[in-house]
């Protein structure tokens, strides 16, 4: 469990350093680029984060592999379960989502970074990586189950705080609080229906 939390406040840490980093670059180069241009970068950033937030993990969090253990083939899943091509387009357009709604925030913000909502959804991205790593590098099934309800408990805080700064913005994250209401509950029936694993990690 200490490796766990050390993992995620060091990656949160960089993320947010990073914002910080962004913000005062920002700054500096605000009276040459254009508005436009500025934000068009702003939801490049977000967007890229989104889908490799991970490059920040020091934990590896990979996501699922055919042929591998936890892949369609080897666990028994529930019948409402989506098809597998579903997964990549629901997360790509969560990822747009995302990015739209980090950048509406940004602009709510007065054009600022380092804001608490916009700390708050990296901290719900570590978390995510962190849940890549107990479920798909570690395969811990019940750990998993407790970590995808952290997950969950952060995506409703990131929409309730994005709401408050924007209406669109928390409009626009809140489908991601939707599909990740599924996917836990999907967790959950996956880890009920192969041996209901420890909730704890015991090594």
């Amino acid at each position: 469990l200490g490796t766990y939390g050390a993992s995620l406040a060091l990656q949160w840490g960089l993320m947010v350093g990073t914002l910080a980093a962004l913000q005062a670059a920002g700054g500096a180069l605000r009276p040459v680029l254009p508005p436009a241009a500025e934000t068009a970068l702003v939801g490049l950033f977000f967007g890229g984060l989104a889908l490799r937030s991970r490059v920040f993990a020091f934990l590896p969090a990979p996501r699922p592999r055919a042929g591998t253990y936890g892949s369609a083939e080897e666990l028994k899943r529930p019948a409402w379960t989506p098809p597998r091509l579903a997964f990549p387009i629901i997360w790509t357009t969560i990822a747009g989502l995302r990015a739209a709604s980090s950048a509406a925030v940004w602009l709510a913000s007065g054009r600022r970074l380092l804001v608490a909502p916009l700390c708050l959804f990296c901290l719900h991205l570590a978390l995510g990586d962190l849940w890549n790593f107990v479920n798909n590098q570690e395969q811990l099934r019940g750990a998993a189950v407790v970590g995808v309800f952290a997950v969950l408990a952060s995506v409703y805080v990131v929409t309730w705080s994005y709401s408050g700064v924007s209406r669109a913005a928390g409009l626009l994250i809140a489908p991601s609080a939707v599909w990740l209401t599924v996917a836990s509950a999907l967790v959950t029936s996956i880890w009920r229906l192969n041996g209901r694993g420890q909730f704890l990690p015991t090594k």
